[in-house]
């Protein structure tokens, strides 16, 4: 089974950003998210729209965030997006 929403956590970390970077996005109205009582969940076709539909199927299985994880263990040296310097 495939999962349709992620938290706010689980989608910074599919697409390679802070969780706050979501928080904004969703702030200024460039990320639609679904509410459920006071919990905020992305959709997964909102995370397919960010990436031009370039969503890898590893990370639509029930275990993407953990998958995601193993991709994001070593981020690139000097990329200030990471949150490196040098």
């Amino acid at each position: 089974m495939h999962k349709l929403v992620f938290s706010i956590t689980e989608a910074a970390k599919l697409l390679g950003v802070h969780p706050n970077t979501i928080r904004r996005m969703v702030w200024r109205g460039e990320l639609r998210p679904v509410r459920l009582g006071r919990r905020v969940l992305i959709p997964l076709a909102e995370v397919e729209r960010l990436l031009g539909g370039a969503l890898p199927a590893a990370h639509t299985a029930a275990e993407a965030p953990s998958a995601v994880s193993a991709v994001n263990e070593e981020p690139e040296k000097g990329n200030p997006a990471q949150g490196t310097r040098g």
